[in-house]
């Protein structure tokens, strides 16, 4: 965004760059009003447990959850997995875990997120990054988050869902935060890295909530931050999502669906 300077008693004028416009809306589809009341963000990005649960109430846990799933889009988007050379199996895999939604039949609301919520209660994706061509402390620090979201869903399985409760905003002042130092870079084979524990029972009897807070997440980011060692390596390919019209509406599903309905409504 860039401001202007403008003759004297005119507002500035400011211009403005739309850099994910391909999550852009038509202007008919705003007359529905916000998918989700009392909750922004992009659909692709939302937690399984509120795409799931229209009404429930947004915890830490989703806003993780949410940083989780940016990596795994830019992990799909940007580097060698095993869906590179395969567009069609990629699109519906992008398709089906980021975009899926239904209207839900009692409540009217747009739900989703059954992908997700299958990946991260099994703790397993039927994806992987290609290891030979990856820096080892990124695919290390994606298989860290997997199993930080895995560990979490199968704690929730043992929790109630919580029923959205309106509340009043209360605006305080933001308290001064010290950023603590980095620790010095290990190399990778000394830096220690969260182990998987894939027991259900285990997990869920200790109330594993991984993401209820941010210290776990913070600690993976600090070992893959220790792993690097200073070992940067460019190991990023070009966008795999425009082989498969990311940069128009069609690519979505639920835009096909759309322009299909609309077509037909006005034939």
């Amino acid at each position: 965004m860039s401001s202007r300077a403008s003759s004297k008693g005119q507002p500035p004028s400011i211009s403005t760059l739309l850099i994910d416009w391909h999550l852009s809306k038509f202007k008919y589809e705003l007359r529905g009003g916000a998918k989700r009341v009392g909750c922004s963000g992009t659909w692709q990005l939302i937690s399984a447990r509120l795409l799931m649960n229209p009404t429930a109430q947004n915890e830490i846990s989703d806003d993780l959850e949410s940083v989780i799933l940016i990596m795994e889009w830019m992990a799909l988007r940007f580097h060698r997995h095993s869906l590179s050379h395969r567009q069609k199996r990629l699109k519906v895999h992008v398709q089906q875990f980021f975009e899926w939604r239904e209207e839900d039949n009692e409540t009217h609301r747009d739900i989703g997120g059954d992908d997700k919520h299958h990946q991260w209660l099994n703790g397993r994706r039927d994806w992987a990054l290609s290891h030979s061509n990856v820096m080892p402390a990124f695919a290390k620090l994606l298989d860290s988050l997997l199993i930080l979201a895995h560990n979490h869903y199968l704690a929730l399985e043992a929790r109630a869902v919580q029923p959205f409760q309106p509340i009043k905003p209360i605006f305080q002042k933001s308290k001064q935060v010290r950023l603590a130092q980095l620790p010095p870079m290990q190399p990778e084979k000394q830096a220690a890295w969260l182990e998987p524990d894939r027991s259900s029972a285990a997990a869920v009897l200790s109330g594993k909530l991984c993401l209820a807070t941010h210290d776990e997440i913070i600690k993976v980011f600090l070992q893959a931050y220790q792993a690097l060692h200073g070992r940067l390596a460019f190991d990023k390919l070009g966008d795999q999502f425009s082989c498969i019209g990311m940069a128009r509406e069609k690519f979505s599903l639920v835009e096909d669906t759309k322009q299909l309905k609309k077509h037909t409504t006005s034939d």
